[in-house]
């Protein structure tokens, strides 16, 4: 009886320490000197997908809108109108902007700022005979009229932790990585400031 009760207090501390889901590794940055009061109204422009995935810019993009309006970080324009505002101003998805053109998609949309996104890594990776999704994402915020970065976030994460494993748990799905590596990403500014 005292080892099983050893053994099941073992295994608490364990999965205390480790956790039962991936822990996402994060560096962010903030510019101190800027009042972040005057952005009412942001966009999301689609992200810039360097991975495998061809699904992860556009499910990244969708899950950062949600949490910028749950968070009540800024009102964000629907992503239909800046498309369309995009493709008017000749703009490919995922391509850099060049500075006028930012100015000019503010001007717009009637926005202070944007936020860009960069797909690092969207894919599958394995710990012996199992699959876990993992990403990495670089989410940061731009000033339409000088293109200054005020905030920039990256970060990966993974469906799979030692503490899952050794439950015989299921590893987060894809939707599960992407929403819980926004999330921490956008929780990076300090209070206050969005």
């Amino acid at each position: 009886m005292r080892k099983l009760v050893f053994y099941g207090c073992l295994l608490f501390w364990v999965l205390l320490l480790t956790g039962c889901g991936g822990r996402a590794v994060t560096k962010s940055f903030v510019r101190e000197e800027v009042d972040f009061g005057f952005i009412q109204r942001i966009a999301v422009i689609p992200f810039e997908n360097n991975s495998s995935d061809t699904f992860a810019a556009e499910r990244a993009r969708d899950v950062t809108i949600t949490q910028v309006l749950e968070l009540g970080l800024f009102d964000t324009v629907e992503k239909v109108l800046v498309d369309n505002v995009l493709y008017e101003e000749g703009v490919e998805r995922g391509a850099p902007i060049d500075p006028l053109t930012l100015k000019r998609i503010g001007q717009r949309l009637d926005t202070q700022a944007v936020i860009l996104g960069t797909i690092d890594l969207a894919g599958t990776g394995r710990i012996g005979s199992s699959d876990y999704p993992e990403m990495a994402l670089t989410l940061r915020l731009l000033e339409v009229n000088s293109g200054l970065i005020l905030w920039q976030a990256s970060g990966n994460l993974s469906g799979e932790s030692f503490g899952r494993r050794l439950l015989g748990l299921k590893a987060d799905d894809s939707y599960q990585v992407t929403l819980k590596l926004v999330r921490t990403l956008l929780k990076t500014a300090p209070a206050g400031y969005f």
